[in-house]
């Protein structure tokens, strides 16, 4: 019985044996704490913004798959003008304008088809987003034609594009689309 005791005293007194811990003890976890809590509020604002990135490059990739879907598809003419806010400056070789619908509509004036391919799209320092693309398509007098190029893309907050520039190999190659409205 002796034993028994002995034990349980010896349990109950390793529970309440006071703290050593000293405050340069105290003072270096708080500092380890806050050193993680800071790597982990930067992986968090990193995940994120690999989030809005990668929200970013879809939408953008939505914007070609859409784009040529447009010409025999209302429903993806509405979700490709739905990418795009309503004063969007869209730049065709040095050339600005606002609003993207107007460019579709003379667009298709000038063409019964086309297909894009292109590269994937990369954030820039800038925060701009670019890709590499090539296109074949025919024109509407039935001519067929292929050009390259690059375009540049801004994205705001909501995800919608606010600015696109697209810069052609052929200088010439949107002069007809200078003046439409």
């Amino acid at each position: 019985m002796t034993n028994s005791a002995t034990a349980t005293t010896g349990k109950h007194n390793h529970t309440n044996v006071p703290s050593t811990t000293n405050t340069t003890s105290t003072t270096n976890t708080s500092n380890a704490e806050s050193v993680e809590a800071n790597i982990t509020g930067r992986a968090a604002n990193a995940a994120t913004d690999t989030l809005l990135e990668t929200a970013a490059i879809t939408m953008l990739n939505n914007y070609f798959r859409l784009f040529d879907a447009s010409r025999t598809d209302e429903r993806a003419m509405q979700d490709l003008l739905s990418l795009f806010t309503p004063d969007a400056e869209i730049v065709l070789n040095g050339s600005s304008r606002n609003g993207f619908e107007g460019f579709m509509k003379a667009f298709y004036e000038y063409n019964q088809d086309i297909k894009h391919l292109w590269d994937a799209w990369v954030l820039q320092p800038d925060g701009s987003y670019q890709t590499n693309w090539a296109v074949c398509g025919q024109a509407a007098d039935g001519t067929v034609y292929a050009k390259a190029g690059i375009d540049i893309a801004r994205v705001n907050e909501a995800g919608q594009i606010v600015y696109l520039e697209n810069v052609q190999a052929d200088e010439n190659a949107f002069s007809k689309y200078k003046n439409e409205r």
